[in-house]
């Protein structure tokens, strides 16, 4: 008889007498006990659950009083920001906030402005009247009762029976003072796709939120748990919007513990130890004799292979455990021939990285450097570089780890001050949580610094290295934007006095000398936040970080510094001078309008005298 038959002869025996005993102690213990601790945490999960959605509603009202308390939209709500729908009611803020609607309401409740996002058309539409308004009526409602402007409202709704969140709060000042201008509506649908998610988080078998429009018998207990053979069928109620118990989460969940602990207690064990004591005394004394020893020398034979002193197990019977030798043996044989494949093949791929003209990298997860090519190594590690394995590896990781562990293509990383790379940066799984990170790169310092130069030819003056024109205005739309969201800039246009007769009478190489020496009093005499420009032939402009004091500030530095400045040539003294024009720039100003502005009031300047500073007053 086989080693096999002789195990299933004696096991059928004790398999036979714990099925028994198992079908006993399951029939009057196991199965209550275990629906009651599955019923437990069904209703901790239940906890968890509202727990959760609490939170997405604050979310929800967070992000809607965020949106509410901003001055932009509290002079909107007053016809004074026009501008404000179409700068920040884009698509890309339904978007990137995850909402589907963003409507403003006047005081009494009537619809200005807003849009509905669906994401199926990828398009905004004009807002219900009809069916959002009714939200705001009865946050209206509330307002009698609560006193406060900054409170707010959040609860669940449905339309068309798709659940939504939705969230009203009142329309202030960013800093939440002032009086109440209208009212903001936001709305987030809770997808068949978020479902899905909170399904899977939670491990229920199904869920789903359902509008309630009969509360039936099933639902006098909240919550109602029901089941069958294979599940759980839980029912909780909760308020909508308006307080009324319409919001129905329906959750389906396995009977996993059951299928897993379906025979295991106590007095189970003590049952299979009586058990034990009866047949496993006999039972060794055989299965000893008959198995354990030849096991025992196939453990041996093992260990003789592992420490060297053979190269094979010997079979001693030709029963199943000798037909395991001789497996182990194939095993052995083919492992070996492997090991000798990717030893070969190990060197292939050392030989081609170490010809190769990348940078190539390889660290384990613990930053050990496994593998680095003698163009890593020529590049990094140079006496002006020495970039350290450590550093390079500490970044690697945490940009692997922003985009959360894909591979990624660096168009350019910044390595040293003078060393630039691009490249790949590959996360390779060697063990389950485990993995080696690769880095493929070339040195692409030369081409950075050609762009540089090319980019400093484009947009300086050759004259004075101050940014040219060009450069201005494209920094001058940049700051309108951020005035737009608050920020204070002003608008210095200096005029060079008398540039054209300096030129007539000491010729254009004096002139370039005083204009150079103008240009070195507005280096010393602006800060790290401003910027000055070159925009003609005696004409410059900086834009201040501030408004029009702090620029006044600066161009009396400026003309102070001047006075400081006296050139000679030919016996003759010349000491320049500038007058200077300042305008605050605003949001409502087009970038003409500021210029006019600017270069009017240095006019008046050099009108009046020369070598003064005017203010725009638009009185004037």
């Amino acid at each position: 008889m086989s080693i096999k038959r002789k195990i299933i002869f004696v096991y059928s025996l004790f398999i036979l007498s714990l099925i028994l005993s198992t079908v006993f102690v399951h029939q009057f213990f196991i199965r209550n006990t275990i629906l009651d601790i599955e019923k437990n945490y069904i209703i901790e999960d239940l906890k968890k659950l509202v727990h959760y959605f609490d939170n997405e509603k604050q979310n929800l009202l967070g992000l809607t009083k965020d949106w509410a308390s901003w001055t932009d939209a509290w002079l909107f709500m007053q016809d004074k920001n026009p501008s404000f729908i179409e700068n920040n009611l884009t698509m890309e803020s339904f978007i990137n906030n995850k909402v589907n609607l963003i409507a403003y309401f006047d005081l009494k409740g009537k619809l200005k402005r807003g849009f509905e996002y669906y994401s199926e058309t990828n398009k905004l539409s004009v807002v219900n009247q009809n069916f959002w308004g009714k939200y705001v009526q009865k946050f209206l409602a509330i307002l009698k009762i609560e006193s406060s402007k900054t409170f707010g409202l959040v609860g669940f709704t449905f339309r068309n029976d798709k659940p939504y969140l939705v969230a009203v709060c009142p329309v202030l000042k960013s800093d939440s003072t002032g009086s109440v201008a209208g009212y903001l509506i936001m709305s987030r649908m809770i997808t068949e796709e978020k479902q899905s998610s909170i399904k899977n988080f939670f491990g229920f078998r199904g869920f789903k939120i359902e509008n309630i429009k009969d509360a039936g018998e099933e639902l006098k207990i909240n919550p109602a748990i029901n089941e069958d053979s294979e599940k759980y069928r839980v029912f909780y109620r909760t308020e909508d919007f308006f307080g009324s118990y319409s919001v129905g989460f329906n959750i389906e969940k396995e009977k996993k513990l059951w299928k897993l602990v379906k025979g295991s207690n106590l007095k189970l064990i003590t049952f299979y130890i009586s058990c034990f004591l009866i047949f496993g005394f006999v039972f060794y004394l055989w299965f000893k004799d008959k198995i354990i020893n030849k096991i025992i020398n196939l453990v041996n034979h093992i260990e003789e292979v592992k420490a060297g002193k053979t190269n094979e197990v010997k079979a001693d019977s030709k029963d199943e455990i000798g037909y395991l030798a001789q497996e182990i043996n194939r095993y052995i044989n083919t492992v070996k021939k492997q090991i000798s494949e990717i030893e070969t093949n190990r060197k292939i791929y050392e030989t081609i990285a170490e010809q190769s003209e990348a940078i190539i990298f390889l660290f384990n997860s613990k930053g050990e450097v496994l593998f680095v090519n003698s163009k890593a190594y020529e590049i990094l590690y140079r006496e002006h570089h020495k970039t350290s394995a450590k550093n390079l590896f500490h970044l690697l990781s945490e940009i692997i780890q922003i985009n959360q562990g894909e591979k990624v293509y660096l168009s350019e990383l910044k390595l040293k001050d003078d060393l630039f790379v691009s490249g790949w940066i590959i996360p390779v799984e060697v063990e389950e949580k485990e993995k080696d990170i690769l880095f493929i790169a070339h040195d692409i310092t030369s081409i950075k610094k050609e762009k540089e130069r090319l980019l400093d030819k484009a947009y300086k003056d050759s004259l004075t290295l101050l940014y040219n024109r060009a450069f201005f205005e494209f920094s001058l739309r940049k700051i309108i934007n951020k005035v737009q969201q608050g920020e204070a800039y002003s608008l210095i246009f200096i005029d060079l006095d008398d540039l054209k007769a300096i030129n007539d009478k000491f010729g254009h190489v004096v002139g370039d000398k005083v204009i150079q020496e103008t240009v070195n009093s507005i280096r010393r005499s602006i800060r790290d936040d401003d910027l000055a420009c070159r925009w003609g032939g005696d004409e410059f402009v900086v834009l201040i970080k501030g408004n029009t004091d702090i620029a006044k500030a600066v161009a009396e530095r400026i003309q102070t510094n001047l006075k400081n400045v006296v050139l000679t040539y030919k016996n003759e003294t010349i000491i320049p001078s500038v007058s200077i024009g300042i305008t605050n720039i605003d949001a409502s100003k087009d970038i003409e309008t500021i210029l006019r502005e600017a270069d009017k009031s240095a006019y008046d300047a050099k009108r009046t005298g020369k070598n003064k500073i005017k203010v725009f007053d638009p009185k004037e």
